[in-house]
């Protein structure tokens, strides 16, 4: 059975090298190298040199080349999945729970928190997430790709790293067929690569990284994701960039990002980061509503401007999935901080980051109402998902929603317990009175 089997696919894979006999990836010549601003001679390169690559299927050796049978393929501004046009409804995950730092001994915890999280992103439709560093927990890939959710692997996060570390990373994962992407830096034109590199210094090392990335594979896209919008220049020396993340923080609009785009790059581009936080700083207490609101209206212009249906965009990355309570460099990862900044644009409605408060389910994985906004968003396109993504079953009105172990002496429920936040002065009395925190909540002690 087992030759069988082997000797159908070759068949199948020599018919695929009979009609696509030269698999092309990444530098695409002339559409690269041309006028970029002209998006119609860029969209029929692009077009012209359909770029396939491989998931999840053995490479079987065919003479002195290799066949190569692939799930995703690029086609000008699309990403398609199985010949299918895929329409990214994702989130940002970087899983730190309650007490910890990113950089403590205990980091990002994705083994932790994977089942629960993939779960809950099944259940909201979400089908493609993007992590912050490398993730290599085979176990952590396996969960996600059982719930349907397709992953973008940053490879190269802090700009003094050896480069290599890049390819050590993809190839211990590139045959994984959760992989969807590679993406190298986060809207770095902003901080240097974490490494507070110059702009120049930056451009030369993700390009670097980007070569060595596909010297090490060429079955999958690369990404970078880039603060608003990458110059013409930036795009031209970055030509080894098969597909583009921006992170836009525009109020409840992208406003004209996605015709600036089209006329800027034929290239497949996506939004790497978006949304709102769920603190108000005009009213100095949480505000779930308006992050709902914000989460609505910027995903529903993501749809209206999706590939699958002639836009620009191929989706976006909502940011983010659950708080962070480390964020803060002032406060405390034990205490749920208030504090924000205000560079002169941002997330609605209050035009401030407050970094403690992104996720659309707190830190003990309650929903806020931006999580039931999310999954009532439309997905124009297909998925791709191997199996129905499964329905979490709803936590009952009366079962603890802040506590990560069981107790039932528990004051009231709510939706942050705000005996962790700073300047609480309420929970601060009863703590006087009888009351302890134990975890993120608040408990009696009688």
């Amino acid at each position: 059975m087992q030759q069988y089997m082997r000797f159908t696919v070759l068949l199948i894979l020599v018919a695929v090298q009979q009609v696509f006999p030269a698999p092309v990836h990444g530098h695409r010549g002339d559409a690269d190298q041309g006028d970029i601003g002209n998006t119609t001679t860029c969209s029929k390169e692009v077009a012209r040199d359909h770029m396939f690559l491989q998931v999840g299927v053995d490479r079987v050796q065919h003479g002195a080349s290799k066949v190569l049978a692939s799930r995703i393929s690029l086609d000008g501004r699309q990403l398609l999945i199985d010949g299918k046009a895929f329409h990214m409804k994702g989130i940002n995950w970087n899983p730190v729970g309650w007490g910890h730092n990113q950089s403590d001994n205990h980091g990002i915890e994705f083994a932790r928190f994977v089942q629960q999280d993939a779960d809950l992103m099944a259940g909201a439709g979400i089908n493609v997430l993007r992590t912050y560093g490398p993730l290599t927990d085979i176990g952590v890939l396996d969960a996600l790709w059982d719930h349907g959710i397709w992953v973008m692997n940053t490879v190269f996060a802090y700009g003094l790293d050896d480069p290599d570390s890049a390819v050590r990373v993809v190839n211990a994962v590139k045959h994984h067929p959760a992989i969807l992407m590679w993406v190298i830096g986060n809207e770095w034109n902003y901080n240097g690569i974490y490494a507070h590199l110059s702009f120049e210094e930056s451009v030369r090392t993700i390009k670097k990284v980007a070569d060595l990335v596909k010297q090490a594979d060429q079955l999958h896209p690369v990404s970078s994701i880039y603060g608003n919008l990458p110059s013409e220049a930036t795009l031209n020396e970055l030509s080894n960039i098969d597909v583009w993340g921006l992170n836009v923080y525009r109020g409840l609009s992208f406003g004209n990002t996605f015709n600036d785009w089209r006329q800027r790059s034929g290239k497949p581009m996506y939004m790497g980061e978006y949304g709102a936080d769920a603190f108000n700083t005009r009213i100095a207490r949480e505000d779930q509503r308006a992050q709902a609101d914000a989460t609505t209206a910027l995903t529903n212009e993501i749809v209206q401007h999706s590939s699958t249906q002639g836009g620009a965009c191929l989706g976006g990355l909502l940011f983010e999935f659950a708080d962070e309570w480390w964020k803060d460099g002032d406060g405390s990862p034990d205490e749920h901080d208030e504090h924000g900044s205000a560079p002169g644009g941002g997330p609605h409605p209050d035009w401030t980051f407050n970094e403690e408060w992104w996720g659309i389910v707190d830190i003990t994985r309650a929903p806020r109402l931006a999580y039931d906004a999310y999954k009532n968003t439309y997905n124009p396109g297909y998925s791709g998902s191997p199996v129905s993504a499964p329905t979490p079953t709803p936590t009952p009105a009366s079962a603890p929603r802040c506590v990560p172990g069981q107790t039932s002496r528990r004051r009231r429920a709510v939706e942050l317990c705000s005996c962790r936040r700073r300047h609480a002065s309420e929970d601060k009395e009863l703590l006087s009175r009888g009351w302890r925190c134990e975890g993120p909540s608040i408990v009696s002690t009688r």
